[in-house]
């Protein structure tokens, strides 16, 4: 970040007059002496050596020298003005220090962000900025919905964590739906439409503690698990997306739910992850009861997690819907487990359970 406009602030005990370009202000017993330089000028007004008298005075008489944005400089700032020293140098020297601290800042501040995840229960966290994550699909996709960008649910968003949950059991993948008891007209009393998923709920919670962290520091966020997870994911530096679709990690395989916090506090982005895990397998892809699946690419309204979730859509094709009635595992009426067929055939990951 360019330094445009820069102010020297003294202030000295006693009051005392330097030439033109100083504006001094008396406050009590003190003197307050500004002087701005802006960016384009090409010198100081101030006679330098007159100035470096008047600085060894102050030190001398031990005021104290306040310098905007680098105290660590403070003390080389007499071997900076000499008579032929140019602005330019001396800002580019604070732009220097400026930026190598920024740098730091946001870099421990993203290794915290990530330590904080991993306290409240996240297997994998990554870091992206709005520049790589310019090119995902965001917008109506169909038979999924609207896929919104960082922007929309954050507009002063900067930075976007991403964070897997291990799912370490096939019960995160159960779901409460009131579709058929909503459908009841039998029933005196009304059932909302709604449907939860257990796994949904986890990680939203869990990630409102990493966005109350950010709150906390100063920085507005959101958690969000609407923008395009995967593919922010893959961004994010956490793993690629595999045969089937979904995320696949090279700790955990595929077996890892998605979420993601919008900040606007300024993170180090990650590396977006370029290797290809899958490499020759195809057990995903065999391992799909609906054949939903080709290398890459889902027919989603062909998936059983589709038709289980869009009990009344039109667009499952008949063979899936029997399938899906068939297979799919119904703890109770009204719940079911997401197929999990493909997630399961990965061997990547396995070997951690």
């Amino acid at each position: 970040m360019p330094i445009k406009r820069l102010e020297l602030v003294i202030w000295r005990r006693r009051s005392r007059w330097l030439d033109s370009g100083v504006k001094a202000q008396k406050s009590s017993s003190r003197q307050r002496i500004s002087i701005v330089m802006d960016a384009g000028q090409t010198g100081f007004r101030v006679g330098a050596a007159k100035y470096a008298r008047f600085g060894l005075a102050l030190n001398s008489e031990k005021s104290r020298l306040v310098v905007t944005a680098v105290n660590t400089l403070a003390g080389n700032l007499m071997s900076f003005w000499q008579t032929s020293l140019r602005q330019s140098r001396i800002l580019k020297a604070f732009e220097k220090h400026f930026n190598h601290s920024r740098g730091n800042q946001a870099m421990s501040l993203a290794h915290e962000v990530k330590k904080k995840a991993k306290e409240v229960g996240f297997a994998v966290v990554g870091i992206s900025n709005l520049g790589l994550l310019r090119d995902l699909p965001y917008g109506n996709i169909r038979y999924i919905g609207e896929l919104p960008t960082p922007e929309v649910e954050l507009p002063t968003v900067k930075s976007v964590i991403v964070m897997g949950l291990y799912a370490w059991d096939v019960a995160f993948n159960i779901v409460a739906n009131s579709w058929r008891l909503h459908n009841d007209e039998t029933r005196r009393q009304k059932v909302p439409l709604e449907s939860y998923q257990l796994y949904y709920q986890v990680v939203k919670s869990k990630a409102w503690e990493v966005a109350h962290y950010l709150h906390r520091k100063g920085f507005d966020s959101v958690t969000s698990v609407s923008i395009p997870l995967k593919t922010a994911a893959v961004k994010c530096g956490l793993g690629c997306q595999g045969k089937n679709t979904l995320l696949v990690t090279p700790t955990h395989g595929p077996r890892v739910r998605l979420v993601a916090v919008l900040t606007e506090a300024e993170l180090d982005a990650d590396e977006p992850y370029k290797e290809d895990l899958c490499k020759d397998c195809e057990r995903c892809v065999r391992a799909c009861p609906a054949k939903a699946i080709e290398p890459y690419k889902v027919k989603v309204n062909r998936c059983m997690v589709y038709a289980s979730e869009n009990p009344d859509s039109k667009d499952v094709p008949v063979e899936t819907r029997s399938l899906e009635q068939r297979l799919t595992q119904r703890p109770t009426p009204n719940s079911f487990f997401d197929c999990s067929a493909c997630l399961e055939a990965c061997p990547i990951g396995k070997s951690i359970g």
